[in-house]
């Protein structure tokens, strides 16, 4: 496939959306660009910008999503300017890729999510568009202010906030069967303090 190719060297990375068959504009920009200088502060919306949205907001990412981390960066700055239209609004994480958030699939990298991750997302975007331009009940997909889903019980589940979710959970990455040389070898996350003394590499 196409990442084979551009593993083998066949062309760069700054041709990849050449190659895909499709122009993005700010494909060179942002590779010219790779910390977050004035070029991006002046694409991202400003605190007053944001303060003025003025209608409900539904904020839909995956935790597998490259863009999961720049959703919610962006839902704390919209919450921290605009605290009554955060408090109209929703965010949503489900268990998905980037291509996921638009067409859910019950597996993502080989992890079989279950039937409840697959969601009719036209159907929730249509019931979303619904409750806000003509006043119908909040989709039911949206349990509450923060909907997210939780793998392993495989479901769905509400909060008011994010914070409202619960303390974070400390992981330590750890290959005690391997040296990490490859990803194909075995690795762990352990919720423990570290399994080995050394550093993998």
């Amino acid at each position: 496939g196409l990442f084979a190719e551009l593993g083998r060297g066949e062309f760069t990375f700054r041709d990849l959306e050449r190659e895909a068959g499709f122009e993005a504009p700010l494909w060179p920009d942002a590779l010219d660009h790779p910390t977050l200088d004035a070029f991006w502060a002046g694409i991202n919306p400003t605190p007053s910008q944001l303060a003025a949205i003025r209608i409900p907001v539904l904020a839909i990412t995956g935790a597998y999503d490259g863009a999961e981390l720049g959703t919610r960066e962006h839902w704390r700055r919209f919450a921290a300017a605009n605290p009554a239209g955060a408090a109209r609004s929703y965010l949503m994480i489900g268990p998905w890729d980037h291509a996921g958030v638009t067409t859910p699939r019950r597996t993502v990298g080989g992890l079989d999510l279950g039937d409840a991750a697959v969601l009719d997302m036209p159907a929730l975007q249509l019931a979303w568009f619904e409750h806000v331009l003509h006043g119908a009940p909040v989709p039911a997909q949206l349990r509450d202010r923060f909907t997210y889903f939780v793998l392993g019980a495989g479901e769905w589940r509400g909060s008011p906030a994010v914070g409202d979710v619960g303390a974070p959970q400390l992981f330590h990455a750890a290959s005690p069967a391997s040296d990490a040389g490859a990803l194909g070898r075995a690795g762990e996350l352990a919720s423990a303090r570290p399994p080995r003394a050394d550093v993998d590499r």
